[in-house]
Protein backbone atom coordinates (compact mmCIF):
# COMPACT_ATOMS: atom_id res chain seq x y z
CA UNK A 1 0.00 0.00 0.00
CA UNK A 2 1.43 3.47 -1.20
CA UNK A 3 1.04 6.12 0.87
CA UNK A 4 1.27 9.99 0.53
CA UNK A 5 3.06 11.77 3.49
CA UNK A 6 3.81 15.20 4.35
CA UNK A 7 6.56 15.97 6.76
CA UNK A 8 7.29 18.90 9.44
CA UNK A 9 9.69 20.08 11.95
CA UNK A 10 6.99 20.97 14.36
CA UNK A 11 6.28 21.95 17.83
CA UNK A 12 3.21 22.42 19.81
CA UNK A 13 1.90 22.40 23.80
CA UNK A 14 1.15 19.17 25.51
CA UNK A 15 -2.28 18.41 24.74
CA UNK A 16 -3.14 20.77 22.01
CA UNK A 17 -5.52 20.66 18.73
CA UNK A 18 -2.58 22.43 17.14
CA UNK A 19 -2.23 21.29 13.21
CA UNK A 20 0.51 22.35 11.41
CA UNK A 21 -0.51 25.66 8.49
CA UNK A 22 3.44 25.90 7.29
CA UNK A 23 4.48 25.07 3.75
CA UNK A 24 5.45 20.78 4.37
CA UNK A 25 9.59 20.50 4.31
CA UNK A 26 8.38 17.67 2.03
CA UNK A 27 6.46 15.28 0.63
CA UNK A 28 6.98 11.61 0.00
CA UNK A 29 4.29 10.36 -2.60
CA UNK A 30 5.40 6.29 -2.75
CA UNK A 31 5.97 5.66 0.76
CA UNK A 32 5.05 1.73 1.71
CA UNK A 33 3.89 0.58 5.54
CA UNK A 34 5.87 -1.69 7.31
CA UNK A 35 4.77 -5.24 8.02
CA UNK A 36 2.71 -5.93 10.79
CA UNK A 37 1.87 -1.61 12.04
CA UNK A 38 -1.24 -0.40 13.14
CA UNK A 39 -2.29 2.97 12.36
CA UNK A 40 -2.26 4.34 15.74
CA UNK A 41 1.63 3.65 15.89
CA UNK A 42 2.62 2.70 12.52
CA UNK A 43 5.81 2.00 10.62
CA UNK A 44 6.72 3.91 7.10
CA UNK A 45 9.47 2.77 4.81
CA UNK A 46 11.26 5.48 2.46
CA UNK A 47 13.16 4.95 -0.32
CA UNK A 48 15.49 8.36 -0.03
CA UNK A 49 19.33 8.17 0.62
CA UNK A 50 21.11 7.49 3.85
CA UNK A 51 22.57 11.25 3.72
CA UNK A 52 19.21 12.57 3.71
CA UNK A 53 18.46 14.98 6.53
CA UNK A 54 15.35 13.18 7.63
CA UNK A 55 16.11 13.95 11.66
CA UNK A 56 14.49 17.12 10.61
CA UNK A 57 11.37 16.00 10.49
CA UNK A 58 9.51 15.61 13.95
CA UNK A 59 5.76 15.55 12.80
CA UNK A 60 3.61 14.21 9.74
CA UNK A 61 0.37 13.76 7.78
CA UNK A 62 -0.85 11.03 6.25
CA UNK A 63 -3.23 11.35 3.92
CA UNK A 64 -4.91 7.92 3.32
CA UNK A 65 -5.06 8.25 7.08
CA UNK A 66 -6.34 11.57 7.38
CA UNK A 67 -4.16 11.57 10.69
CA UNK A 68 -1.13 13.36 11.88
CA UNK A 69 1.28 11.73 13.79
CA UNK A 70 4.75 12.61 16.21
CA UNK A 71 7.73 10.86 14.66
CA UNK A 72 8.98 8.85 17.86
CA UNK A 73 12.65 7.65 15.42
CA UNK A 74 14.28 7.45 12.46
CA UNK A 75 15.86 3.78 11.61
CA UNK A 76 18.05 2.64 8.51
CA UNK A 77 16.81 -0.70 8.04
CA UNK A 78 18.08 -2.49 4.51
CA UNK A 79 18.89 0.37 2.28
CA UNK A 80 15.63 2.38 3.57
CA UNK A 81 14.37 4.81 6.08
CA UNK A 82 11.97 3.43 8.31
CA UNK A 83 9.66 6.39 10.25
CA UNK A 84 8.44 4.87 13.54
CA UNK A 85 5.14 7.40 14.41
CA UNK A 86 2.60 7.82 17.49
CA UNK A 87 -0.83 9.08 16.33
CA UNK A 88 -1.65 12.68 17.74
CA UNK A 89 -5.21 11.60 18.34
CA UNK A 90 -5.93 15.70 19.46
CA UNK A 91 -4.54 17.38 16.05
CA UNK A 92 -6.41 14.27 13.87
CA UNK A 93 -9.67 14.67 16.01
CA UNK A 94 -9.38 18.93 15.82
CA UNK A 95 -12.21 19.50 13.85
CA UNK A 96 -14.61 16.21 16.01
CA UNK A 97 -13.64 18.15 19.41
CA UNK A 98 -14.32 21.66 18.66
CA UNK A 99 -17.98 20.53 17.90
CA UNK A 100 -18.03 18.82 21.42
CA UNK A 101 -20.01 20.74 24.41
CA UNK A 102 -16.91 19.51 27.01
CA UNK A 103 -16.31 20.43 30.20
CA UNK A 104 -12.56 22.32 30.37
CA UNK A 105 -10.67 21.64 33.88
CA UNK A 106 -7.63 23.34 32.58
CA UNK A 107 -6.53 25.43 30.00
CA UNK A 108 -3.61 27.97 29.21
CA UNK A 109 -5.17 30.73 27.19
CA UNK A 110 -8.05 31.52 25.23
CA UNK A 111 -7.13 32.51 21.39
CA UNK A 112 -6.72 36.07 22.33
CA UNK A 113 -3.91 35.07 24.56
CA UNK A 114 -6.04 35.72 27.75
CA UNK A 115 -6.04 33.73 30.95
CA UNK A 116 -9.30 31.56 30.59
CA UNK A 117 -10.03 28.96 33.37
CA UNK A 118 -12.23 28.80 36.36
CA UNK A 119 -10.70 29.52 39.67
CA UNK A 120 -13.16 27.42 41.85
CA UNK A 121 -12.58 23.91 39.74
CA UNK A 122 -9.77 22.42 42.33
CA UNK A 123 -6.90 21.08 40.90
CA UNK A 124 -4.32 19.21 42.26
CA UNK A 125 -1.76 20.49 39.89
CA UNK A 126 -1.03 23.73 41.11
CA UNK A 127 -0.59 24.58 44.70
CA UNK A 128 -3.58 26.71 45.04
CA UNK A 129 -6.61 28.01 42.74
CA UNK A 130 -6.26 30.07 39.94
CA UNK A 131 -7.14 34.25 40.36
CA UNK A 132 -6.67 33.47 44.13
CA UNK A 133 -5.50 36.66 45.42
CA UNK A 134 -3.42 36.17 49.14
CA UNK A 135 -2.85 39.46 51.50
CA UNK A 136 -0.68 39.02 55.02
CA UNK A 137 0.02 41.77 57.32
CA UNK A 138 2.85 41.85 59.91
CA UNK A 139 2.45 43.00 63.67
CA UNK A 140 4.85 43.67 66.22
CA UNK A 141 2.93 43.75 68.88
CA UNK A 142 -0.05 41.20 70.49
CA UNK A 143 -2.94 40.76 68.24
CA UNK A 144 -4.49 39.13 71.46
CA UNK A 145 -3.94 42.43 73.25
CA UNK A 146 -6.79 43.95 72.25
CA UNK A 147 -5.40 45.36 68.85
CA UNK A 148 -8.85 44.75 67.00
CA UNK A 149 -11.29 46.44 69.25
CA UNK A 150 -14.06 44.78 71.36
CA UNK A 151 -15.91 43.50 68.46
CA UNK A 152 -13.48 44.00 64.94
CA UNK A 153 -12.47 39.69 66.00
CA UNK A 154 -13.37 36.24 66.81
CA UNK A 155 -11.52 33.65 68.42
CA UNK A 156 -12.69 30.21 68.16
CA UNK A 157 -11.48 27.94 70.89
CA UNK A 158 -12.11 24.10 71.02
CA UNK A 159 -12.26 22.38 74.52
CA UNK A 160 -12.75 19.08 75.41
CA UNK A 161 -15.49 19.26 78.13
CA UNK A 162 -18.14 16.41 79.92
CA UNK A 163 -21.11 17.76 77.64
CA UNK A 164 -19.41 16.96 74.07
CA UNK A 165 -18.94 13.65 72.46
CA UNK A 166 -15.55 15.28 70.69
CA UNK A 167 -14.52 18.83 70.84
CA UNK A 168 -17.29 21.82 70.86
CA UNK A 169 -16.44 24.93 69.66
CA UNK A 170 -16.38 28.54 71.36
CA UNK A 171 -16.78 31.90 69.67
CA UNK A 172 -15.45 34.91 71.65
CA UNK A 173 -14.85 38.67 70.91
CA UNK A 174 -11.74 40.10 72.20
CA UNK A 175 -13.25 40.66 75.81
CA UNK A 176 -14.71 37.07 76.33
CA UNK A 177 -11.48 35.58 74.81
CA UNK A 178 -9.39 37.74 77.15
CA UNK A 179 -12.48 36.97 80.26
CA UNK A 180 -12.25 32.65 79.20
CA UNK A 181 -8.11 32.93 79.56
CA UNK A 182 -8.31 34.92 82.80
CA UNK A 183 -10.42 33.07 84.65
CA UNK A 184 -9.05 29.29 83.79
CA UNK A 185 -6.33 30.55 86.28
CA UNK A 186 -8.31 32.54 89.11
CA UNK A 187 -10.63 29.86 90.07
CA UNK A 188 -10.12 31.01 93.87
CA UNK A 189 -11.36 27.82 95.24
CA UNK A 190 -9.16 25.52 93.31
CA UNK A 191 -10.35 22.94 90.49
CA UNK A 192 -10.15 19.52 92.83
CA UNK A 193 -12.29 20.59 95.52
CA UNK A 194 -10.08 19.86 98.06
CA UNK A 195 -9.24 20.96 101.49
CA UNK A 196 -5.86 22.89 101.49
CA UNK A 197 -4.93 21.59 104.26
CA UNK A 198 -4.89 18.37 102.91
CA UNK A 199 -3.06 19.09 99.62
CA UNK A 200 -1.71 22.41 98.99
CA UNK A 201 -3.03 24.94 96.57
CA UNK A 202 0.57 24.83 95.18
CA UNK A 203 -0.10 21.03 94.47
CA UNK A 204 -3.27 21.46 93.02
CA UNK A 205 -2.39 23.76 90.70
CA UNK A 206 0.38 21.35 89.80
CA UNK A 207 -1.68 18.59 89.48
CA UNK A 208 -4.39 20.04 87.21
CA UNK A 209 -3.90 22.14 84.31
CA UNK A 210 -7.15 23.61 82.80
CA UNK A 211 -5.52 24.64 79.38
CA UNK A 212 -5.12 20.85 78.96
CA UNK A 213 -8.58 20.71 77.82
CA UNK A 214 -8.05 23.82 75.14
CA UNK A 215 -7.53 21.60 71.80
CA UNK A 216 -7.43 24.62 69.40
CA UNK A 217 -7.49 28.20 69.37
CA UNK A 218 -8.11 30.47 66.59
CA UNK A 219 -7.78 34.17 65.63
CA UNK A 220 -10.15 35.22 63.02
CA UNK A 221 -10.16 39.20 61.53
CA UNK A 222 -14.07 38.42 61.50
CA UNK A 223 -16.67 40.81 63.34
CA UNK A 224 -17.88 38.80 66.12
CA UNK A 225 -21.18 40.38 65.15
CA UNK A 226 -21.42 38.47 62.29
CA UNK A 227 -21.86 35.30 64.52
CA UNK A 228 -24.61 37.09 66.81
CA UNK A 229 -26.42 38.92 63.80
CA UNK A 230 -26.34 35.26 61.32
CA UNK A 231 -27.26 33.39 64.55
CA UNK A 232 -23.69 31.30 64.10
CA UNK A 233 -24.26 28.95 67.07
CA UNK A 234 -26.19 29.43 70.57
CA UNK A 235 -25.03 31.77 72.89
CA UNK A 236 -24.45 30.91 76.58
CA UNK A 237 -22.36 32.65 79.33
CA UNK A 238 -21.28 29.30 80.84
CA UNK A 239 -17.94 27.90 79.38
CA UNK A 240 -17.30 24.23 79.82
CA UNK A 241 -13.93 22.71 79.75
CA UNK A 242 -12.91 19.16 81.18
CA UNK A 243 -15.35 18.86 84.45
CA UNK A 244 -16.00 22.03 85.17
CA UNK A 245 -17.55 25.26 83.93
CA UNK A 246 -16.67 28.83 85.28
CA UNK A 247 -19.11 31.67 84.15
CA UNK A 248 -18.38 34.27 81.50
CA UNK A 249 -20.24 37.59 81.75
CA UNK A 250 -19.19 38.69 78.22
CA UNK A 251 -20.46 35.30 77.19
CA UNK A 252 -19.44 33.35 73.89
CA UNK A 253 -21.81 31.44 71.20
CA UNK A 254 -21.38 27.30 71.28
CA UNK A 255 -21.07 26.55 67.11
CA UNK A 256 -22.75 24.13 65.58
Amino acid sequence: MSLTVQFWGFGKKENSTLQPTSTPLATYNAVELKDNCSIVNPALKINVPISHNVHRYNYCYIQEFSRYYYVTDWVWNLGLWVCELQVDVLASFRLEIGFQQLYVLRATTDTQGRADFDGNIVDSTYPTTAQANSYSTAYNTNPFAGKYGTNSATYIVGLINKSASGTQYYAFDWLGFRQFCQSLFNYSSGWLDIDPTEISEDLQKALVNPFQYVVSAFFLPIDFDWFYNNSIGTYTNTIEFGWWSVTNSVGGRILP
